[in-house]
């Protein structure tokens, strides 16, 4: 069987939102000449990374069905053409957010230990304070002491992310489970 592909048609400056352009045409010009399909569709996925699933359409103008759109991207070439290098660049303001983001997650996590300790006291008191309700016969009283102790504690921080360059399956489903609004998988 003889396979004859298809030309592809060359991306031209109106296909690249104005704002980009310089960007992306320099990233590729100083990766020797590299094209720069490469670095705009790296750019494009990140960019809908962080859109997520806060955009969808309802095809049907009478119904409430709602499509939120998956986006998929690739980078296809022969070897050594930077590839790589190329959607390492696109993607570098994306890195750069989730570093932000796990810098803030880190910082989360220690205040969060410090409130668990806090509030650990907080319901041994309120636990001291419903026995005597308890023993007083005010059964309704002590219930709510401890309601309200145990809802006062709050819940661990998540981190929020978009970037993702590699994960088991398992992994990303838990990773998945903390970011409804989708990631990019690079």
């Amino acid at each position: 069987l003889k396979i004859k592909l298809l030309p592809v048609a060359k991306l031209t400056d109106d296909l690249i939102p104005e704002d980009l352009q310089g960007w992306i045409k320099s990233a590729a010009e100083r990766m020797d000449k590299t094209p720069p399909d490469y670095v705009a569709a790296a750019a494009l996925m990140s960019l809908c990374a962080l859109v997520g699933r806060r955009v969808g359409i309802h095809p049907k103008k009478n119904d409430d069905w709602l499509v939120v759109p998956n986006t998929f991207g690739m980078a296809v070439g022969d070897p050594s053409v930077k590839k790589s290098p190329s959607q390492k660049e696109g993607a570098r303001f994306l890195a750069e957010i989730d570093r932000r983001k796990r810098e803030e997650y880190e910082a989360a996590v220690k205040e969060h230990a410090l409130d668990k300790e806090y509030f650990r006291t907080l319901y041994e008191t309120a636990r001291d304070k419903a026995k005597k309700e308890a023993k007083s016969g005010e059964q309704g009283a002590a219930k709510q002491t401890l309601r309200d102790a145990q809802q006062a504690e709050e819940p661990a921080p998540t981190y929020k992310r978009h970037l993702i360059t590699d994960a088991t399956v398992e992994k990303l489903m838990e990773i998945q489970r903390d970011n409804p609004m989708g990631l990019l998988v690079l």
